[in-house]
């Protein structure tokens, strides 16, 4: 019975131990040693990286491919790309868009856009010990061809006839050295509306994972949209780990001509643009005025989160310390057995 008892002990600790570890690893990366991130250029893409990960702004643009440090980039990781901003109808429709992709970079000289300037910058945040990557566009916005799939790698859905003039966007990316995770600033300032009343904005990412994705509700893409009930999508590398996801505030901040401040509702829809392909997916962030709010403002403040998990997640640890702690107590009762 002794044997059987330290069986028993064994298989208890080795349950309260996978359980308590899973609590500490899975603080997305919170614990250990502080690292001051680093950033270089390579003349293709800027490397930022820090004690957890490792972020390639791919092309020099609002592209970032995200993976744990020390591993392969190329064969791990998951990507998340900006294309840009949509004005969009009441159908969710595009009007009109601001890319970030035909706007970067900037010897590209911006594809036929009008009015275009681009700025990237790679700034040091001594005080706060953080990266800061800026990239800034300012241009004429496209207005969407009638009857034209708003499909970002179809170069014949934008047309600049009629634009309706000038706006610019920022996407300010911060990475510090102790999270897991990538900050991001989104700001819209002087856009001018293909439609007065009853558009909205949007901001667009193309999400692309090696192992499918699914929304922290369970949502996965669909060819016509899906709303996203939760406020993340999970982009996920096997069964038991979470290898990377984007969150999102429920919340913006829009500002009228008039200067007055009116706080935006924030809903979300996962589309894989009708693509048999459940390893990449368009997310639309799209800014909703309150009931009898105008929808005309001039600027946008808008802060999502691109993160990646370095460990299992606590639910995962806690299944195989269940499972070894099970093993044990099987294994106790067949040693009991055959000492009888």
């Amino acid at each position: 019975m002794k044997l059987v008892s330290k069986f028993l002990a064994l298989s208890v600790a080795a349950l309260f131990l996978f359980s308590g570890t899973a609590t500490v690893l899975a603080d997305n990366g919170h614990s250990g040693m502080d690292h001051a991130p680093t950033a270089v250029s390579d003349g293709n893409k800027i490397v930022v990286s820090n004690s957890h990960m490792t972020v390639w702004f791919e092309g020099m643009k609002p592209n970032l491919h995200v993976f744990v440090k020390g591993q392969d980039g190329n064969s791990t990781g998951f990507t998340v790309d900006v294309k840009g901003v949509y004005e969009i109808n009441g159908t969710n429709v595009p009007v009109a868009v601001l890319s970030t992709e035909r706007a970067f970079p900037e010897e590209a000289m911006g594809m036929g856009m009008s009015n275009y300037s681009t700025s990237v910058s790679v700034q040091y945040d001594n005080a706060s010990q953080m990266v800061n990557i800026t990239f800034k566009l300012t241009a004429n916005e496209f207005t969407i061809k009638s009857g034209m799939n708003a499909n970002s790698h179809d170069s014949t859905w934008q047309t600049t006839s009629s634009s309706p003039g000038t706006a610019s966007i920022a996407i300010v990316f911060h990475v510090n050295e102790t999270s897991s995770h990538v900050k991001f600033d989104l700001l819209v300032n002087k856009w001018s509306w293909a439609n007065n009343t009853g558009d909205r904005l949007a901001l667009i990412t193309s999400l692309e994972s090696h192992n499918g994705m699914k929304a922290q509700d369970g949502q996965t893409p669909s060819p016509s949209g899906v709303g996203v009930k939760g406020n993340s999508v999970d982009v996920s590398s096997s069964p038991f780990s979470t290898q990377g996801y984007i969150s999102w505030s429920r919340n913006a901040n829009a500002t009228y001509s008039d200067g007055s401040v009116v706080e935006l509702g924030v809903t979300a829809l996962m589309m894989n643009n009708g693509e048999n392909n459940s390893n990449d997916a368009h997310l639309w962030l799209i800014f909703n005025p309150p009931a009898g709010a105008a929808t005309n403002y001039t600027s946008l403040v808008y802060d999502p989160v691109v993160g990646i998990q370095t460990s299992l997640t606590t639910l995962s640890y806690g299944l195989i310390g269940a499972a070894i702690a099970a093993v044990a107590v099987i294994g106790a009762v067949v040693v009991a057995r055959r000492r009888k």
